[in-house]
C-alpha cells in the first residue's frame, strides 16, 4: 500500500500504549467509581457473603468497617460535637490552630499550651463580666462568647483581648433572650440558638440582628453547627441541658435524661427539615484536627503522648482515656468470580491502595479455578493466604503475589481487623494477569520443573515493580514534552526551549495555551502576520468570537459543534498598524491636493528652513536622511502596535509585552508601541478600527461612582419642576435663581 492510500493519523497514537501481555500484564481494577454503583464497582459477592461487618463509606467509596453497635457516634450528643464532627460547645479552634476552652465554672477563657500539656489561663481575659457563659465561637480574629447571664453575646479581640462590644437583640424583640449555642457560616454570619424561646437568631457580619428563625416545636435548640455547603445543623431537645460535675471529669448533661427528647434538623431553604442522627451518615462536614469522644472529652498530643482533657479544661487520669470503640475490631469483603478470560491464567499480584491507621490490618486470601463455581462449592475450598499488610508505602500502596494455582476464575477475600478506635480504608484494589516473569530472561534450566520455575518467579518478582516502574515512567515520557499533559513544575523548562519566558501570575491554563500555539508560530517570525498572531495570542483575543448579523450582541464561543448560521465570526482586532501605509502620494488623474496627497517632503518631516518657514516648537532641525527621500523613508521600516491599557495597569503583563516585542521585532524595524484607552482623542489616538470606536456620547458623570477625567461628560442637571435653574443669559436673579 503506498503512502498516499493510507489512513489519516489520529491523536491517538501520540498516546502512550496501555500495559498488556505479553510485555505488561494486563489488570482489573475493583473500586466503588467504577461504574454506577458502589457495590458493583467493587464486585462484591451477593448478600452478606460479600460484605461481612464492612460497608462502603458514602462521598469517597472506600472499603471500611462498619460502626460499632454500642458505641456509634449521634449527631446529637450532649456535649454538642455533633458526633465529634465540629468542636464542642465551650471549645474554639484559633485561626492559627490554637485551643481555646471556656470553663463554664470559673467563667475563664483558657488556651492549650502543647509544650506543658495543660490548658492555661488567657491573660487579660475578665471573668466577673461574664454570667452563666455557654458557646464559644471564633471568626476573624474575634472570640465570641455566649454570655446567657446578661441576655447577650460579647465580643473580644484576639489581639489583647480587648472587648470589642456586645451583641444584643433590637428593642422590637421584647422576649427575654437566652443565648446558648454559636455558630458561623463562610459569609460571617452568626447563628445565635435561644434554648428558651425555641428559635435561632441570625446577625450580619456587622454585627447587625437580621431575623429569628423558628425551629420546629418538637424541642428546644441545643447545639449548632454549620456543614462545608454553609448548611446550618440544629440539635433539638425537650429539655435544657445543664453542666454536671462527674468524679472523672464535667460535661454536658441533660436535666431528667431519662425524660429527654432529641433530635437533628437542617435549614433547607427557610424552613427545617429532619436528619438522620447517625454521625457516620453525615456527608459533607470537615471534622476537626483533634480527637472528641462521646462524652465531649478533647484528645489532644503532647510530647509523652496524648492526653484527655474535660471541658473545664483539666487533665483526666490514665484509666479515664480509653475512648469508646467506634468500630468493630474485624469484618470481611469477598468478590464475585473475576474473569481473566485467559484459560490456565496464572493471576499475578493483588495491589491495595489506601489508607491503614495504626493498629489495623488487612489480611488478603485468594482462590482460583478453571470454571466458575457456585457459591456453595466456595466453602468447602481452601484459600491461599499472603502475609498480612499492616502498613501502606509513602504512596498509599501495598501488593502481594497470588500464591493460587493457575486458574481463569479467581476470588478474592480481604479480611480487615483494628484495634476498635480507626479502621482500614481501601480506595481500590488492582488485581494484575497474567504472570509475565522476568525468568523469560533466564536460561531455560531455572524453569525445567515446576517447583523451581515457581521459585524463581517469586524471586523475580521482587524486582518486577521496580523495574515496570521505571518502563513506565520512560513509556510516559512523551507527555513530558506536551504543553497539555506536562506537569505544572515543568512548564516553565519547556518553555525554554524555544525561548519562552512566563510571568509569574500566569495561571496554569494561560501558560499551557500559550506554549501550545507559540511553537507554530515560529515560522512566521519576522513578518508582520506572525507578530499580529503572537499579539492576538497574548492578549487572549485567539479564542472565537462571534456577533449576530443582525445588530452587535454578543454571544458565546461554539465549540464542538457546526457554526449557527444565524451568527458570523468577528474578526480579530488588526493591532498592527505599518507606517508605510500613511503614505499620501499624489495619484495622477484621481488624487486631490489636501485629500491624500501631500507635493513637497518637507511637510512630512516639518524641517526647518531659514527665511522659508522656520517656527520654534513647530518645525525641526534634521540632517538626515533628506528632504527629497523624505516621502520615502520617513515612513519605512516603522510601525505601531496598539494594545488596552489594562496592560500597562499590570507591571509583570507589562514587561511580559515589551519582551515579546523586543524578541520579535526585526532588527531593521522601529516598533512604537500604544496603549489603547476607551476615549477618543483627536491627535493622540483617533485611528478608527485600530484605537477608535463611534459611538454615542456617554450619559455623564453619577455623583459617588465617576471620577472627573478626560473620559468624563458634564452633562446638564435634571429639570426640576418649579424650582430655581441657573443658565448662562437666561438667569435672573431673585426670578430664576437663587445664590447659596
Amino acid at each position: 500500500m503506498s503512502s498516499a492510500n493510507l489512513p489519516p493519523l489520529s491523536p491517538a497514537w501520540r498516546v502512550p500504549p496501555v500495559p498488556a501481555p505479553p510485555h505488561d500484564p494486563a489488570a482489573l481494577l475493583l473500586a466503588g467509581n467504577v461504574g454506577p454503583e458502589p457495590r458493583g464497582g467493587w464486585r462484591a459477592a451477593a448478600g452478606a457473603e460479600g460484605l461481612d461487618g464492612v460497608e462502603i463509606a458514602a462521598g469517597a467509596p472506600a472499603l471500611v468497617l462498619e460502626p460499632s453497635p454500642g458505641a456509634a457516634r449521634r449527631l446529637t450528643e450532649p456535649a454538642g460535637s455533633f458526633g465529634g464532627l465540629r468542636m464542642p460547645l465551650n471549645a474554639a479552634l484559633g485561626p492559627a490552630g490554637d485551643v481555646y476552652l471556656l470553663d463554664p465554672d470559673s467563667a475563664q477563657l483558657k488556651r492549650f499550651d502543647p509544650c506543658a500539656c495543660r490548658f492555661e489561663p488567657v491573660p487579660c481575659f475578665l471573668t466577673n463580666v461574664v454570667a452563666a457563659p455557654r458557646g464559644i465561637a471564633i471568626c476573624g480574629g474575634d472570640v465570641y462568647i455566649a454570655d446567657s447571664g446578661h441576655q447577650r453575646v460579647l465580643r473580644y479581640s484576639m489581639n489583647g483581648f480587648i472587648a470589642r462590644g456586645a451583641l444584643r437583640l433590637p428593642r422590637s424583640e421584647t422576649r427575654a433572650w437566652y443565648p446558648f449555642a454559636l455558630a458561623f457560616d463562610g459569609k460571617g454570619h452568626l447563628y445565635v440558638a435561644d434554648a428558651k424561646n425555641g428559635c435561632v437568631d441570625v446577625f450580619d457580619p456587622q454585627g447587625r440582628w437580621r431575623s429569628a428563625l423558628p425551629v420546629p416545636a418538637s424541642g428546644q435548640p441545643v447545639a449548632l453547627a454549620i456543614d462545608c455547603r454553609d448548611r446550618l445543623h440544629v440539635a433539638l431537645s425537650t429539655f435544657e441541658p445543664t453542666l454536671d460535675s462527674a468524679n472523672d471529669g464535667f460535661g454536658w448533661r441533660w436535666s431528667r435524661p431519662q425524660q429527654a427528647s432529641v433530635s437533628a434538623v437542617v435549614l433547607a431553604g427557610k424552613q427545617f427539615e429532619p436528619v438522620g442522627e447517625a454521625a457516620s451518615q453525615a456527608r459533607g462536614w470537615s471534622a476537626p484536627p483533634l480527637a472528641i469522644d462521646a462524652r465531649g472529652h478533647l484528645h489532644l498530643p503532647c510530647a509523652g503522648g496524648e492526653a484527655v482533657f474535660d471541658a473545664r479544661g483539666i487533665r483526666l487520669r490514665p484509666e479515664a482515656r480509653a475512648r469508646e470503640e467506634i468500630y468493630l475490631r474485624a469484618g470481611r469483603y469477598r468478590s464475585r468470580a473475576l474473569d481473566s478470560g485467559i484459560e490456565g491464567c496464572q493471576w499475578h499480584r493483588v495491589e491495595l491502595r489506601g489508607a491503614l491507621p495504626e493498629g489495623c490490618s488487612v489480611r488478603v486470601s485468594t482462590l482460583s479455578a478453571h470454571i466458575e463455581l457456585e457459591e456453595a462449592e466456595l466453602a468447602g475450598l481452601a484459600w491461599s493466604e499472603a502475609a498480612p499488610a499492616t502498613a501502606m508505602d509513602r504512596d498509599g500502596r501495598w501488593d502481594c503475589l497470588v500464591q493460587s494455582p493457575p486458574g481463569r476464575f479467581l476470588w478474592l477475600k480481604l479480611e480487615l481487623a483494628s484495634d476498635g478506635h480507626a479502621t482500614p480504608a481501601l480506595d481500590a484494589v488492582l488485581v494484575e494477569f497474567p504472570r509475565i516473569s522476568l525468568r523469560r530472561y533466564l536460561p531455560a534450566v531455572f524453569g525445567a520443573e515446576p517447583t523451581s520455575a515457581d521459585f524463581t518467579d517469586r524471586f523475580t518478582a521482587l524486582f518486577d515493580t521496580t523495574l515496570r516502574s521505571i518502563e513506565g515512567r520512560l513509556d510516559r515520557l512523551a507527555a513530558l514534552f506536551d504543553p497539555l499533559s506536562t506537569p505544572q513544575d515543568f512548564l516553565g523548562w519547556l518553555g525554554s526551549w524555544i525561548g519562552l519566558a512566563f510571568a509569574r501570575d500566569w495561571p496554569e491554563e494561560r501558560r499551557r495555551r500559550y506554549l501550545k500555539e507559540a511553537a507554530g508560530l515560529y515560522c512566521l517570525r519576522g513578518t508582520p502576520l506572525g507578530l499580529w498572531r503572537q499579539l492576538l495570542l497574548f492578549l487572549g483575543f485567539d479564542k472565537p468570537l462571534c456577533l449576530a448579523e443582525r445588530g452587535v450582541s454578543r454571544c458565546k464561543p461554539i465549540r464542538n459543534c457546526g457554526p449557527d448560521p444565524a451568527l458570523t465570526p468577528a474578526a480579530p482586532p488588526p493591532l498592527i498598524l505599518e507606517h508605510f501605509r500613511l503614505r499620501r502620494w499624489l495619484h495622477a488623474g484621481r488624487g486631490r491636493l489636501g485629500d491624500d496627497s501631500v507635493l513637497w517632503g518637507q511637510k512630512i518631516v516639518a524641517r526647518s528652513q531659514l527665511s522659508a518657514g522656520a517656527r520654534a516648537g513647530a518645525t525641526r532641525l534634521d540632517g538626515t536622511p533628506d528632504p527629497l527621500h523624505d516621502p520615502f523613508l520617513v515612513h519605512a521600516h516603522r510601525f505601531s502596535v496598539f494594545v488596552p491599557a489594562r496592560v500597562r495597569e499590570s507591571e509583570s503583563e507589562r514587561r511580559a509585552l515589551e519582551q515579546l516585542l523586543a524578541r520579535e521585532t526585526p532588527a531593521h524595524a522601529l516598533c512604537d508601541l500604544r496603549y489603547v484607552e476607551p476615549r477618543f482623542r483627536v491627535g493622540v489616538q483617533a485611528t478608527l478600527g485600530l484605537d477608535s470606536v463611534v459611538a454615542r456620547t456617554p450619559s455623564g458623570v453619577s455623583f459617588g461612582k465617576s471620577v472627573l477625567g478626560q473620559g468624563s461628560v458634564l452633562s446638564a442637571p435634571p429639570a426640576r419642576r418649579g424650582g430655581p435653574k441657573l443658565r448662562v443669559g437666561e438667569a435672573r436673579v431673585g426670578s430664576t435663581t437663587v445664590l447659596t
